[in-house]
Order: C-alpha cells, then sequence, then structure tokens
C-alpha cells in the first residue's frame, strides 16, 4: 500500500504573513485527509516544492498529491505547477508525484464567499 502524502502550494509571497496562512492550512487539511500535509510556494518564499517534496519522501511517501491551491485554472495552477512538478519528481524515482485540480467554481467556496459577504449585507460599512 501506498505512503501517502500531499503538498499544498500556493504562489508564495514577500509577505510573511501571506504565507503563513499556507503553513496554518496544511494541519487543517491532514486532520481531514489523515495523511501528512506539507506547505510549498512556487516562488518568493520556502519550502520550494523541491524542498517539501524531499522531506514527504524522507519521511516515507512514495505518492505525493501536490495540491494547489489557487482559485482558477490559469497558467500558474495548470501549466507552471505540472512543470514543477514533473521536474521535482525526476529526484525521486519511484515516487508518484501528481497534481490535483485548483480550487475552481465549486458551491463550497460559494458557501465560503457568503460566510466572508453575509456580515457586511446589512451593515453600514462605508470604504
Amino acid at each position: 500500500m501506498a505512503q501517502i502524502a500531499v503538498i499544498l502550494i500556493d504562489h508564495g509571497s514577500n509577505r510573511s504573513q501571506a504565507n503563513a496562512q499556507l503553513e496554518n492550512l496544511a494541519p487543517m487539511v491532514a486532520f481531514r485527509v489523515d495523511a501528512p500535509v506539507y506547505h510549498a510556494h512556487m516562488v518568493a518564499a520556502e519550502p520550494t516544492l523541491d524542498q517539501a517534496l524531499a522531506h514527504a519522501v524522507a519521511a516515507g511517501a512514495d505518492k505525493v498529491i501536490v495540491a494547489p491551491c489557487f482559485l482558477f485554472a490559469g497558467r500558474h495552477g495548470t501549466e507552471t505547477l505540472a512543470a514543477m512538478a514533473a521536474a521535482a519528481a525526476k529526484k525521486h524515482p519511484g515516487v508518484s508525484v501528481v497534481v490535483a485540480d485548483v480550487l475552481g467554481a465549486d458551491t463550497l467556496l460559494a458557501d465560503l464567499l457568503v460566510k466572508r459577504i453575509a456580515g457586511h449585507l446589512n451593515s453600514e460599512d462605508t470604504a
């Protein structure tokens, strides 16, 4: 049976507060998928995808699911990430690396947006 790990990946930022949000998301996802979950950034911050994959493999993973934390299927969420994952996988023969779909238009995302909007619907907020 495969030892599965997940790597959440975002674009990355030079703002540590933005990067910390992905790091904080990882244990929430790990609890729900019952697998080790790592985080990585495409650019501007560490850990990189290469680094996160190396950690997962060192911990025994032989199948790694790279889960893009991108809303829609733009260039980074599809082409760039697929190329990065393929290049990283070549460094770990015998390890299966697959890239999951971007978040996309989904009722769960709509529910989250409604939750974020709800507090402002009947308020007197001004910008």
